[in-house]
């Protein structure tokens, strides 16, 4: 069992990624995982649970993260 966690632990990539799952991105407004999406969306999907849990690209304040939702109805109209 030593030999398998000293294996996992002792690579940095692997360990990053087993990390990525545990300690999640969140937004600062609703603190709801967010959810990178490489895609270009030029239109607000309100509609759509995908798009609301989306990390906004137009919001850096402090390099913090907010979800598309949180932007568009509590960031961009006050």
């Amino acid at each position: 069992m030593s030999l398998i966690r000293s294996n996992v632990f002792g690579s940095d990539d692997l360990r990053k990624y087993i990390l990525s799952f545990l300690v999640q991105e969140r937004c600062m407004s609703c603190h709801q995982p967010v959810i990178k999406i490489n895609e270009n969306i030029k239109y607000n999907k309100y509609w759509c649970n995908k798009w609301k849990k989306t990390k906004c690209n137009k919001f850096k304040m402090y390099n913090k993260s907010v979800c598309n939702w949180c932007y568009y109805y509590v960031w961009e109209y006050s």
